[in-house]
């Protein structure tokens, strides 16, 4: 009886202790070159030493909920947010796929690129990714995204970097509302 009544009063408290999600700010978002409606970045590439990072086309990037600090320091995220693994039906979960390859660099850690939104059986109800949401997205390792929708497992032979997209050092934000969907599609299918 005793730890359920202490688990319930933590529980309680730790309900009441969260912090308001802090409010979006234009300079959390690095300038950054090329063209495109979403914005990429390498988090702590000296620190991490990764002097370039070299993403392919077809990079799945899936929302973790609002950004709340730079991209540059990892973009944090509304711990509410969800990702597009968790798939709640009752709450907004993105994903978006890169169109064109990306050379990110500790001199040019942030880029611009196109981006379509992904759309499966189960969040195919939300075509658009409206970047006034200010979502965060991070990349999805060993997985990628073929012209036609298929989703397919990174090939070993690919020059790049899994080790910084398992360690979760590649995020993105829209800077444009993210249309165009494509479906998702499994490799068999």
């Amino acid at each position: 009886m005793r730890l359920v009544f202490l688990s319930f009063t933590w529980l309680a408290l730790a309900a009441c202790s969260e912090e308001p999600v802090p409010a979006f700010r234009p300079e959390w978002i690095p300038p950054a070159s090329g063209d495109g409606n979403f914005q990429v970045c390498v988090v702590d590439a000296r620190e991490e030493g990764i002097s370039e990072l070299r993403l392919p086309a077809g990079l799945l990037f899936t929302s973790w909920g609002q950004i709340t600090e730079s991209l540059l320091a990892g973009g944090g995220h509304n711990p509410q947010g969800t990702s597009l693994d968790e798939k709640h039906s009752d709450q907004r979960a993105y994903g978006l796929v890169t169109l064109e390859p990306v050379t990110l660099t500790v001199r040019d850690p942030c880029r611009r690129l196109p981006a379509r939104a992904i759309i499966t059986e189960n969040s195919g109800r939300w075509a658009s990714i409206p970047a006034s949401l200010h979502y965060l997205f991070q990349a999805k390792a060993g997985l990628r995204v073929q012209p036609d929708g298929r989703l397919t497992p990174a090939r070993d032979d690919e020059s790049f970097d899994m080790d910084a997209l398992i360690m979760g050092l590649v995020v993105g934000v829209p800077l444009a509302d993210v249309g165009e969907p494509l479906m998702l599609r499994e490799e068999g299918e």
